[in-house]
């Protein structure tokens, strides 16, 4: 069933009356979604096999994004099964903190569609090169090199849906459908970036983009200023972690200057880690 007919379902629900479970009161800080748009596509995932939560309007800048919060423990098995049937359903899942409010806080956002055109005229790759460039000219700009002194741990774990310092669950953390089949698209829809060295939602989409197609990421958790991805092919050789650790460096200079704090030990890391973090301050 396409996005067509989630229309059409929930038109014919409607005139049936509507769920209790979608019109429970809303969480606090949270909108109810409008009960035909809930039970759509409700309808449409149930038809898929996956029976979901009732959901609510999470973000006050792009009303017909729905979600629902979830457990910490139970995020990543509940992403996997959505993200299964992303092809099926036409809605990529992310793990979300609005830690910064960036959902609650209204802003004139540009429309979804615009931001994404706007990516289609961007590469990702030559994007980043320009960045690059800019930084060979400038030698305070220069990525740090160097070697760690100790071996780099692997990150394999999902930092978000965490307490970063003790490791506990958080009870502030959604899952958000996104009305698209692409992860790297995801950043247009929410409104994410542009601030401070943070890039702008376009600049996500295409640089995600081009790891998508290269190194088979997909985009699993967004905070107020954080991204998590998976890489689906991470890097094997040295030298192809390095380029990779140049390319992340430019798109987010805080991983490594606050972070940790060489290329080389950032490559070190990419070498053996399937989920790539990035933090912009």
């Amino acid at each position: 069933m396409d996005r067509a007919a989630i229309a059409l379902v929930a038109l014919a629900l409607a005139s049936c009356g509507h769920s209790s479970e979608d019109s429970a009161t809303p969480a606090a800080g949270q909108v109810a979604a409008e009960p035909t748009a809930a039970e759509g596509l409700r309808s449409l995932f149930s038809s898929a096999g996956e029976k979901l939560p009732p959901l609510r309007q999470i973000s006050a800048n792009r009303p017909d994004l729905l979600g629902f919060q979830l457990r910490s423990e139970d995020a990543l098995s509940t992403w996997e099964r959505l993200r299964a049937l992303t092809e099926r359903t036409g809605y990529y899942p992310v793990l979300l903190r609005d830690e910064h409010g960036m959902l609650a806080e209204e802003r004139g956002l540009a429309p979804a569609e615009q931001l994404l055109e706007a990516a289609k005229a961007l590469d990702g790759k030559a994007w980043l090169e320009a960045r690059a460039k800019e930084a060979n000219e400038d030698p305070e700009a220069a990525a740090p090199r160097g070697k760690p002194d100790e071996p780099a741990e692997a990150q394999n774990k999902f930092v978000l849906p965490f307490d970063v310092l003790s490791g506990k669950p958080v009870d502030d953390l959604w899952l958000l459908l996104i009305p698209t089949r692409f992860g790297h698209e995801v950043p247009a829809y929410i409104g994410f970036g542009g601030w401070n060295a943070c890039p702008p939602p376009e600049v996500h989409v295409a640089v995600l983009r081009h790891w998508h197609e290269r190194y088979g990421a997909e985009l699993v958790t967004m905070g107020g200023d954080v991204i998590e991805l998976r890489a689906g092919r991470p890097t094997a050789s040295a030298t192809d972690s390095l380029v990779l650790a140049f390319e992340q460096f430019h798109y987010c200079e805080d991983i490594v200057t606050q972070g940790v704090g060489t290329l080389d030990a950032l490559a070190d890391t990419l070498r053996k880690s399937t989920v790539w973090y990035f933090w912009w301050d």
